[in-house]
């Protein structure tokens, strides 16, 4: 029940407030605040990122701030090493809030030359802008991240690994990077939860 308030205040008079009727701006603090995953899980049990936990990418004038040419990279496109470790879903939306994406090998030389970036990383293996499609259930489903065609070198087995991609749980792709382990660039799939580092590509 709402009630009028009176108030005193000593020789300024009197004043009365009365609160407005309810309605939809009545909910409670935080109510429509969107959680920013969908109701759908990965088969690996991470949540999908939707729309709302992505950034907006940044106007022109800030788009690929950072970013650089790489050796072995695409003519017109720039990347950047992120400087932590996350998941491929946090890595991805860092990304696309830096302007870029997570990078997606076009050729074998620009796998290469993504491999040279992370080799001085801690992190065993680096992501990739690839994924298992998570609308189907088929395992070996890749698909990047704007629809074009990677490169996947996967790794042939030996060495305590076994023969990539292995499916199941594993639906998003990486990069080793220590080639001298693998003798050579491969990629492997992964579940998509674990930390790794990531490279940025951006087109200015």
């Amino acid at each position: 029940m709402r009630t009028g308030v009176l108030l005193v205040l000593g020789g300024l008079g009197a004043c009365t407030f009365t609160p407005a009727p309810g309605g939809e701006d009545a909910r409670s603090p935080g109510s429509d605040a969107s959680t920013g995953t969908d109701a759908g899980r990965d088969r690996d049990g991470g949540p999908r990122p939707d729309a709302a936990s992505v950034d907006a990418a940044p106007d022109a004038a800030v788009r690929c701030a950072g970013f650089a040419p790489m050796p072995g990279g695409q003519a017109g496109h720039t990347y950047l090493v992120l400087p932590g470790s996350a998941d491929w879903a946090t890595t991805t939306a860092t990304c696309v809030g830096l302007g870029g994406y997570l990078a997606v090998p076009a050729s074998g030389a620009e796998l290469d030359g993504l491999a040279t970036l992370v080799a001085g990383l801690d992190d065993e293996f680096a992501w990739l802008g690839v994924r298992d499609d998570p609308s189907t259930d088929a395992d070996n489903d890749w698909i990047s991240q704007g629809g074009e065609a990677a490169v996947l070198r996967w790794w042939g087995g030996g060495r305590g690994f076994s023969a990539e991609p292995d499916g199941g749980m594993h639906d998003c792709l990486l990069l080793n990077r220590r080639r001298d382990q693998f003798d050579g660039t491969f990629t492997f799939d992964g579940q998509c939860a674990p930390s790794y580092r990531a490279v940025c590509e951006c087109v200015p």
